[in-house]
């Protein structure tokens, strides 16, 4: 048997050990992590020029994604909560062209003149086009977009607007 000599008492290192543990055991995430996305992505985004051009060929109108990136709070919801739902991925592919424009990117002039028009100042949005790649509006003329984190039902309410106000 080999002893190690230790400047420590012995009650002193067990008393250490114990409060090592309690402290380690304790310890609790403060929030949940984020879900992972899915292997595959549910949404096949194109880029604003690709998406204008599939929605004048196939005449449908455009689901727009002003988007920043993990650093954004409305950005990862929404990716959590609609994109990454089997059901309302699904749903914007089938009745949308869906466009991502990263605002971490530098932005073509053809964004650049939307992102102006839509008076976004850089912010993450989401908004519709038609199938011409006209900003859809509202029966009030107002742009059918959000800057907010929208829940799911509020998120469904913008789609049935925009396409309820296709001409």
């Amino acid at each position: 048997m080999i002893f190690v000599r230790s400047s420590l008492p012995f009650s002193t290192f067990l008393c250490s050990a114990f409060l090592f543990l309690v402290v380690l055991c304790s310890c609790q995430p403060q929030q949940r992590l984020a879900e992972p996305e899915p292997l595959e992505p549910l949404i096949q985004w194109r880029s604003l020029a690709d998406g204008k051009t599939e929605a004048a060929q196939r005449n449908m109108p455009v689901l727009v994604d002003f988007f920043i990136g993990p650093v954004c709070m409305r950005c990862v919801a929404v990716q959590k909560d609609i994109y990454n739902d089997r059901e309302l991925a699904s749903r914007i592919e089938r009745e949308f062209i869906p466009v991502r424009i990263w605002l971490s990117s530098e932005l073509s002039a053809e964004e650049e003149a939307l992102s102006q028009e839509l008076n976004n100042d850089g912010e993450c949005i989401l908004a519709f086009l038609d199938a011409h790649g006209n900003v859809l509006k509202n029966s009030q003329g107002e742009d059918i977009s959000s800057m907010k984190m929208l829940p799911a039902d509020e998120y469904i309410r913008y789609m049935d607007e925009a396409l309820k106000n296709l001409h």
